[in-house]
């Protein structure tokens, strides 16, 4: 059920939300990913052909060993599933989702956790946020550039947080996934718990606050508003 969440910040449309931060997406279903150059695919490795051994495919899974069989045993960094996907070599939008009910010039991170799946060879990515809902580039907010080599090699794979800030000219941003790699080894990766952050005096809020942080936050914001008052 699409529940709406009202943060100190912003008010975002989500179907998962805490109260500073806002998951605003978990891949625990199916999801289109807003691009045209992926194919959803089951998983199956006990399969004559491994499913996800074509370039462009992604499956929503609890495991990228189930998707292929040189890949790394790497389960969901939250949940039980995430977006397991073998890169096309045209590159190209891996995600997107346009988020409404952002404020203005309210300073923001867009965040998702990221893995690298055929650990030899690293995939190249980028975050992006663009206002309104066109991926256009004269509307880009903001950009992140890195590759899946933050993570150690097997058998100890991990999922590094990576994070772009921005600051909304609009109440509607659009948050992207985007696969600059161009060739088709080790261009495998894995995306979960992309989520919008707001900041609060420069310092991200924890998207998880204790009762008494959210006690010491009422108790700040009414004192606000009594000074607004007098």
């Amino acid at each position: 059920m699409v529940k709406k969440i009202l943060s100190c910040c912003f008010l975002v449309s989500t179907s998962s939300a805490t109260l500073f931060g806002v998951v605003i997406q978990s891949f625990e279903t199916s999801i289109s990913p807003g691009t045209s150059n992926l194919t959803l695919t089951a998983c199956n490795v006990n399969a004559p052909v491994s499913s996800l051994l074509a370039e462009g495919t992604y499956a929503i899974d609890s495991n990228a060993a189930n998707c292929h069989k040189l890949w790394a045993n790497i389960p969901a960094q939250a949940g039980s599933k995430y977006m397991v996907v073998n890169g096309s070599t045209a590159g190209g939008v891996v995600y997107t989702q346009t988020v409404t009910g952002v404020i203005p010039s309210a300073s923001s991170v867009f965040s998702a956790y990221i893995t690298g799946l055929y650990l030899q060879a690293p995939a190249g990515l980028e975050l992006r946020v663009f206002t309104g809902n066109s991926t256009d580039d004269a509307n880009r907010l903001s950009t992140i550039q890195f590759n899946t080599s933050i993570n150690p090699p097997v058998p100890n794979p991990l999922w590094a947080k990576m994070s772009v800030a921005f600051v909304p000219t609009t109440n509607t941003v659009t948050v992207q996934v985007f696969n600059i790699t161009s060739f088709a080894d080790g261009n495998d990766f894995g995306i979960d718990t992309l989520d919008v952050t707001p900041y609060i005096g420069g310092a991200i809020i924890n998207p998880t606050p204790e009762p008494s942080t959210l006690l010491l936050t009422g108790i700040l914001l009414a004192g606000i508003g009594i000074r607004r008052r007098i």
